[in-house]
């Protein structure tokens, strides 16, 4: 994973305070949260979700390297904690990690635009491969909308 990817947050200590750093939109912004000692993972994704003001959330989640350097998102319903073992720092990364079916279908600019930053990210470091012609295509679709 680079670091660039979409957007990151570190996480000092265990849980308290949460402080994350964000990278998003080639602008850096801090993000501070205090969450309880039992917290889900969702209380850290909401956390994320309004700091984006994304409301369309069920497309998006956080990864995270494990001590043994496994990929794993994070899990909304099962306690930080139990999650987050082995470390006293956390990276999470934030992505999609559902396309749609239908992009045209979605309702809010801003679940476009973070599902655009991912497919480009995606593409650009051959995570995602494309003949050049679909390549040439895209590059022209990103030029209209920047």
């Amino acid at each position: 994973m680079h670091i660039d990817d979409c957007l990151w947050l570190v996480v000092e200590g265990l849980l308290l305070p949460i402080v994350a750093s964000f990278i998003a939109r080639l602008y850096v912004t801090w993000l501070g949260a205090n969450l309880l000692d039992n917290s889900t993972g969702q209380a850290l994704l909401d956390v994320v979700f309004r700091h984006l003001d994304l409301l369309e959330t069920a497309y998006f989640g956080l990864r995270y390297v494990d001590q043994d350097n496994q990929t794993h998102w994070l899990e909304a319903g099962k306690r930080l904690r139990r999650q987050l073992r082995g470390s006293e720092h956390h990276v999470f990364y934030f992505g999609v990690k559902f396309y749609a079916a239908d992009p045209c279908k979605l309702l809010e600019e801003i679940t476009r635009y973070q599902l655009f930053l991912q497919v480009k990210q995606d593409v650009l470091r051959g995570r995602l491969p494309v003949n050049f012609d679909l390549a040439a295509e895209l590059a022209a679709y990103v030029l209209q909308c920047e």
